[in-house]
């Protein structure tokens, strides 16, 4: 039931089909890729993004993140800045 903003209005996270859109990190239109069934009685955290704004996400949930170390090392280096792939635990 976690309400999730889309271009065309507000959706529940069950209601997420595979090609919808939502705002993505940049709050930008970003396409569901795969929706997955609300999975139900597993490990949950609430995750606070810089923002304030927060969430519920299972523990495997895949998210595209920049960490303090990775900016360290992009500053560093002068390499282009990179995302990591973690999972919420």
């Amino acid at each position: 039931d976690t309400v999730i903003p889309t271009p065309t209005g507000l959706k529940t996270m069950g209601e997420l089909q595979d090609g919808d859109f939502v705002f993505g990190g940049d709050g930008t239109p970003a396409r569901v890729v795969k929706a997955l069934p609300v999975q139900k009685n597993r490990p949950v955290y609430e995750v606070t993004f810089d923002s304030g704004a927060t969430v519920i996400a299972d523990e495997n949930h895949l998210w595209e993140v920049y960490t303090v170390a990775n900016r360290r090392w992009s500053h560093v280096s002068g390499k282009p800045l990179e995302p990591k792939v973690i999972t919420t635990k």
